[in-house]
């Protein structure tokens, strides 16, 4: 099964941070295809800044504890 990749970027500095490296013949959506279903693909990218980490932490914390505040 090849692998791909993807991203659910939540903020927009993470918005292309993942990507699928194609090994294909040419640049076409038939070769692509073709390259994708024989698994000449990679997943590749960057991993998640500490900063960014830090930021959804925090505002994850802070919706929990006005979710129990209001509750």
């Amino acid at each position: 099964m090849p692998e791909v990749a993807g991203s659910d970027s939540h903020v927009p500095e993470m918005v292309g941070q993942a990507y699928t490296e194609i090994n294909a013949s040419e640049n076409t959506l038939d070769a692509v295809l073709e390259a994708i279903r024989e698994g000449k693909v990679s997943p590749a990218g960057k991993n998640t800044p500490t900063p960014i980490i830090l930021k959804q932490m925090s505002g994850s914390a802070r919706r929990k504890i006005k979710k129990k505040t209001v509750s």
